[in-house]
């Protein structure tokens, strides 16, 4: 079987983990694009590909966690609060 060429980007094989959760394009032995995608969770394996000889790439990272999207929103919040006591702390 070979490998798919595609330059600066990993490739990954049907059983592997995926290393982080996004979109995975389904690519060509050449590296060609197939048109198709899955959406994968990180540590979930790779399904089978529909031809022989494919591969995946990531093509979208989500990157965050709820935990991670909660903790942004919280952050959000605070310096929009820190601004405001800003602007009232520069009026006097």
């Amino acid at each position: 079987m070979t490998t798919p060429k595609r330059s600066n980007e990993t490739v990954f094989r049907p059983g592997q983990a995926a290393p982080h959760t996004g979109r995975y394009e389904i690519v060509g032995p050449r590296g060609s694009s197939t048109g198709e995608e899955r959406k994968m969770n990180a540590g979930r394996p790779f399904p089978p590909t529909p031809k022989r000889g494919q591969a995946y790439v990531a093509i979208e990272s989500s990157g965050t966690s709820v935990a991670s999207r909660r903790s942004e929103r919280i952050i959000a919040r605070t310096s929009v609060r820190f601004a405001a006591a800003l602007k009232a702390l520069a009026k006097k």
